[in-house]
């Protein structure tokens, strides 16, 4: 992705209703915990092997 994207994607985000944009981090957040416990999960089983 180009940075003529990205900034156009920033202003669509920008434009988004505050409740939208706050559900919209709390969302991020979450996958990011996830994801983290995904790679300690991953880590663990490669540590068995």
């Amino acid at each position: 992705m180009d940075h003529a994207e990205e900034v156009k994607k920033a202003f669509i985000l920008k434009d988004l209703p505050e409740k939208t944009q706050k559900q919209l981090g709390e969302l991020a957040e979450i996958i990011a915990l996830i994801m983290l416990i995904n790679l300690q999960n991953l880590a663990s089983v490669l540590r068995l092997d």
